[in-house]
């Protein structure tokens, strides 16, 4: 694979874990450097952490849209006593 430039599809955590496992092997046959490997290593776990946090942040937004809805929810089902 030395000297050939493939672009990586990086779009999920699985996709950033195959990556790093194929650089390893890679390396372990001596087809990388190893100055090479830590660099691109530390920028898969940079985008692997990015992935991790933007994943957390979706769940979060979810969870608080579910809450508005039930607060409102109870609210109009307190509004309908009354009334």
């Amino acid at each position: 694979m030395a000297g050939k430039k493939r672009s990586l599809k990086l779009k999920t955590p699985r996709d950033v874990h195959r990556a790093l496992a194929k650089m390893v092997n890679e390396l372990r046959r001596g087809e990388i450097k190893p100055d090479i490997a830590s660099k691109c290593g530390y920028l898969l776990n940079i985008m692997l952490a990015a992935m991790r946090e933007n994943e957390i942040e979706e769940r979060l937004a979810m969870i608080e849209r579910q809450l508005e809805a039930r607060l409102s929810q109870n609210k109009t089902s307190k509004l309908r006593r009354i009334i």
